[in-house]
């Protein structure tokens, strides 16, 4: 019963070529739900499709990007008693109104078995990436901010006025740009490929573990599948999750030890152990990677009492985050997968050792022994698939 990388390569070419970009509440999600889920009916497992709504946040950012700069000017024609609160109140809906809304779709499935139970995860959309530099917005949101703020007390608001202007109106422009949207090989289809070749093997073996698998939409928009899943209770309360992320790329693998800079959250000490010991017994070593800004499935599942933590791999030689490591963080890391979220992120980019590493790990962790029992990463490769409509 081994896992076979062919098979799994076979879900990344079909979710990465055939679908292409899989961007939450889009034509693109849907099919990639219709394909998790239909594979997973044909190996004999029960699914559940859960749809979900979830706001749109880049749309809504775009969208009030351009009233703001739009409406920006006409704050000259009313008093400060009204421009004022109608600013805030437009700032309040730039970062709070519920829409636009979109749909998601998560799909679980779940192999009854021995105890204990144990939730793998993996989220099926891929990102898009605007090329607008990310700080103009909240600097020329800033500048506008202070310039009606003041313009009661002091006559230097007109002299802050035309550059805040200037830059709302560079970022709307921006924003009507056309955003790249990519195909999300290695974020995040070698995870749900890894899962879905993990599944097939444990059909194949008697008296399997009991395992729910969580195919996530929506993970790119604020982990909205993951809080959702959690939200109707799905799992049973205290499973633990092992989240499966971005695994198609480099020679170490590692497991997210925690997110975030000044608001920090760790993942579990005892799934991290686990991950530890099942890696010795592969003879590979498995490192911490302090996840300074990028977010993660596991952290809705640690903040709703499910022990969680992320596997992921990169190249071994990757670059440190200075900045964090002052901060104490001395794990934190940079990823050197270039491609990420980008329309190069295609399967020929990724490492079949890779993939084979991160589902001989899984299957190791949850108990099941396959054929290969050593996993040599110095001969990583690259691999070329054959484009499949």
């Amino acid at each position: 019963m081994p896992f076979e990388t062919s098979k799994a390569f076979e879900h990344i070419d079909r979710l990465a070529y055939g679908i292409g970009p899989r961007i939450s509440g889009t034509r693109g999600e849907s099919l990639s739900a219709d394909y998790i889920q239909n594979y997973l009916k044909s190996i004999g497992l029960e699914t559940r499709r859960q749809v979900f709504i979830f706001t749109d946040r880049r749309a809504r950012r775009k969208i009030f990007s351009i009233i703001l700069a739009v409406s920006l000017p006409f704050m000259l024609l009313f008093p400060p008693e009204i421009s004022i609160p109608m600013w805030f109140s437009l700032l309040a809906l730039t970062f709070f109104a519920p829409l636009p809304r979109r749909r998601g779709i998560n799909i679980i499935a779940r192999i009854r078995g021995k105890p204990p139970v144990v939730a793998l995860s993996a989220h099926h959309d891929s990102a898009k990436r605007s090329k607008i530099k990310k700080k103009l917005f909240p600097i020329s949101i800033s500048i506008a901010t202070i310039a009606v703020l003041i313009r009661p007390i002091s006559a230097y608001w007109a002299l802050l006025w035309p550059p805040c202007f200037i830059l709302l109106a560079v970022n709307a422009l921006f924003m009507l740009k056309r955003e790249e949207l990519s195909p999300g090989a290695n974020d995040n289809a070698s995870g749900v490929a890894v899962l879905l070749e993990v599944a097939r093997c444990l059909r194949e073996i008697q008296d399997p573990p009991e395992v729910f698998f969580l195919f996530t939409g929506a993970e790119e928009q604020g982990l909205e599948g993951m809080k959702n899943i959690l939200k109707e209770k799905i799992i049973p309360r205290g499973t633990p999750i092992l989240n499966i992320d971005t695994v198609g790329f480099g020679s170490q693998i590692y497991f997210i030890e925690g997110n975030g800079l000044h608001r920090r959250l760790t993942t579990s000490f005892e799934l991290n152990k686990k991950l530890e010991e099942t890696a010795a017994r592969l003879q590979l070593k498995i490192l911490p990677w302090w996840s300074v800004y990028a977010k993660h499935d596991h952290m809705p599942a640690i903040s709703a009492g499910h022990p969680s933590t992320t596997i992921t791999l990169d190249s071994p030689d990757q670059q440190t985050d200075k900045k964090a490591v002052e901060k104490g963080l001395i794990n934190a890391k940079k990823r050197s997968y270039k491609w990420l979220h980008t329309k190069d992120d295609l399967p020929d980019k990724l490492d079949v050792n890779a993939v084979e590493t991160a589902g001989n790990l899984i299957l190791e962790f949850l108990g099941v022994r396959t054929q290969q029992t050593q996993l040599d990463l110095s001969k990583s490769e690259n691999v070329e698939m054959e484009v499949k409509p």
